[in-house]
């Protein structure tokens, strides 16, 4: 866990910054409103700006793995079960994970909601690489964040079709900072059921195994639905998808489910069969300086699997090992790319192995990725 540590520190401290400074996106998510969302609400809804412990009216509370569920919640007699831990928390409550591993299949626990002004913050301890080995489900987390919370796989008890991450509804909430990797499912990690004001932020996100049908086991699932508010996919890196998407926007089908009002900005989504899909009526999404890549035979790095929603855009992007940027089924609406992407472009990787590689080297690419200049 020694490579995972050092990548998360430098995560941490971007994603802590992250909540000190979440009004600098607002312009991103006002600009998604113009585009197909409601501008007011998508400035309502962004994550709360509180840095975590500067409210003195809040709690700090603790769980470790050799906690006990009967403890006070404190430093000293922290509780056991991130589960129990998480239906315990008030608005304003700062939670601390203690370093160690928590093998629990969370589903849907009983989530007070936060506030703007009061939000919940679900972070690592100082210094801790938590590591949850089965499920987290959260519904309904309003105003929530969790920061340096990394997932894994649970052969023994998690199924093929159970997403190993998922969020489901929600206004306001955060999932920062955190390694996630290792899924025998669907998804590594599934939006859901209509949130707004979402992001997922600085995350490796990495190598979910082939379990199901062809091209159906994805890093991040976006099936938020066509009335969704502004949401954000940034500063990621996401690799190893032999059977699936780095990001897939839309539902299972046609007339099931969808994607709308996201932003997937800055990011590094690379070994996977198809990079970023757009399908059916996804629509209202920007795709904007990412590094693209390593597509599999046949495909472009974004495509658009007959998509006719409308709004949905490609600026600025580096692409490359692929048959197109922009690859759009023959007869439908597709995605539009502009002259601002740039492919194919070698971004000349330092590493392609690990959370701490992927480090694009080319001019040409100094513009996008997770680790881009620009940020």
């Amino acid at each position: 866990m020694t490579k995972r540590r050092t990548w998360l520190a430098v995560m941490m401290v971007t994603s802590l910054t992250i909540l000190a400074c979440t009004t600098t996106d607002a312009s991103d998510q006002a600009q998604q409103g113009r585009d197909g969302g409601d501008a007011d609400a998508a400035l309502d809804d962004q994550p709360a700006t509180q840095v975590p412990g500067t409210d003195t009216t809040s709690r700090t509370l603790w769980v470790a793995p050799d906690g006990r569920d009967e403890g006070r919640g404190s430093r000293e007699d922290p509780w056991r079960t991130l589960e129990t831990a998480l239906e315990r928390l008030e608005p304003g409550d700062v939670l601390h994970l203690a370093h160690g591993e928590y093998r629990e299949r969370i589903r849907y626990p009983s989530l007070r909601p936060a506030t703007r002004d009061r939000p919940i913050t679900v972070t690592a301890a100082p210094g801790a690489d938590p590591l949850i080995r089965g499920l987290l489900w959260v519904r309904d987390a309003d105003y929530w964040t969790f920061a340096g919370v990394n997932v894994t796989w649970d052969d023994e008890h998690n199924q093929s079709d159970e997403h190993m991450v998922k969020f489901d509804g929600g206004r306001g909430w955060q999932f920062v900072g955190a390694e996630v990797f290792g899924a025998r499912s669907f998804a590594a990690i599934l939006v859901a059921g209509a949130p707004s004001g979402w992001r997922l932020a600085d995350l490796c996100v990495h190598d979910t195994a082939p379990s199901n049908g062809i091209n159906q086991d994805h890093l991040v699932y976006v099936n938020n639905g066509p009335n969704a508010g502004p949401g954000m996919i940034t500063n990621s890196l996401l690799f190893g998808a032999p059977n699936g998407s780095g990001i897939k926007l839309g539902g299972p089908s046609r007339d099931s489910g969808g994607a709308s009002n996201v932003t997937v900005r800055r990011n590094t989504i690379v070994q996977a069969a198809q990079p970023i899909l757009l399908a059916w009526g996804a629509a209202d999404i920007l795709i904007d300086e990412n590094i693209l890549g390593g597509a599999g035979d046949g495909y472009g790095t974004i495509r658009g699997y007959r998509l006719d929603g409308l709004g949905n855009r490609a600026n600025g992007n580096v692409g490359f090992d692929a048959v197109a940027l922009v690859l759009n089924d023959d007869g439908h609406r597709g995605v539009k790319a502009d002259d601002t992407n740039r492919f194919p472009v070698d971004p000349q990787f330092d590493q392609t192995e690990s959370c701490e590689g992927f480090r694009a080297q080319a001019p040409l690419a100094a513009h996008a990725g997770h680790l881009s200049a620009s940020r």
